[in-house]
């Protein structure tokens, strides 16, 4: 799969661009809409955006932030331990999904994530995905992510939650 730097590609017209605390607002407002059938994200997610423990994207079009993903890097419990990546979120602003914004966002931190392998001994990522959400689902083991056996508990608003898997 090629990487995507800098401009988009197919048809998208805007950027990705590292996030920035002045995104904060927007990606708030994103997080809120796109998130709300799962539970109450608005509120702290929007904080993780200039972490200095996470890797943080927007996708920019005319001036205005229409998507974001977050990755943060999981210290290892056992010293010599490969590093953990946890895709924190993926969203794109309603009415601007299915444009292939989310597939650009997640080549970008997949991207990313294989350069933290070699410069940070990253070993894989993981994320949390709603059972219902099919759509994300489908984009993630498109991207080669599998599932993770196990009860991994319940989104505030009552979906399963699965968590996925890919290894670098």
């Amino acid at each position: 799969m090629a990487g995507m730097s800098g401009r988009a590609r197919d048809g998208l017209h805007g950027e990705i661009r590292p996030g920035k605390l002045q995104d904060e607002e927007r990606v708030r407002r994103i997080a809120d809409e796109v998130f709300a059938v799962f539970g109450e994200y608005g509120s702290w997610l929007p904080g993780y955006i200039a972490h200095p423990g996470v890797w943080s994207f927007v996708y920019e079009e005319d001036a205005v932030v229409l998507g974001f993903v977050m990755l943060g890097v999981i210290e290892p419990e056992e010293r010599g331990a490969g590093r953990l990546g946890d895709l924190l979120a993926l969203a794109v602003a309603d009415g601007h999904q299915g444009r292939g914004l989310g597939t650009a966002l997640l080549e970008k931190v997949c991207e990313k994530a294989r350069y933290l392998k070699h410069v940070v001994n990253l070993e894989e990522v993981r994320l949390t995905v709603a059972e219902p959400n099919e759509r994300a689902r489908r984009l993630f083991a498109w991207f080669g992510f599998v599932p993770i056996e196990g009860d991994h508990g319940r989104y505030d608003k009552g979906q399963r939650a699965l968590r996925l898997r890919l290894a670098l």
